[in-house]
């Protein structure tokens, strides 16, 4: 599994994001929490808990293609740092694992 992560400050909340290749489940993940949020708040985000993930056959079942973690992104008006999509396409190409990233932020 590789590992992006990346600080995001919005307006009235500062964020962490966690995404990346999952490659034993042949998927991309995304988490997101709010590192300004009491501890026991509830993430913001995370792919395994996406509902709509869940009606899929197969490997993909709980997991994001990269379409889906980029609009999911969107949603959440996280804009990610130049090269992450590129950098996420990569790992998957390569199959890569066991990888961690940290990225400055946007």
């Amino acid at each position: 599994m590789t590992k992006h992560f990346f600080q995001v400050s919005l307006p009235d909340q500062n964020l962490s994001v966690d995404c990346g290749w999952d490659r034993p489940c042949q998927h991309y993940y995304l988490n997101v929490e709010r590192t300004d949020a009491p501890t026991d708040e509830e993430p913001l985000y995370v792919s395994m808990y996406d509902e709509r993930l869940f009606n899929r056959p197969g490997p993909l079942f709980g997991g994001l293609m990269l379409d889906e973690l980029r609009q999911r992104l969107e949603e959440l008006c996280i804009t990610p740092p130049a090269g992450l999509l590129d950098a996420l396409t990569e790992d998957q190409r390569v199959n890569r694992g066991n990888a961690i990233t940290t990225w400055a932020s946007p």
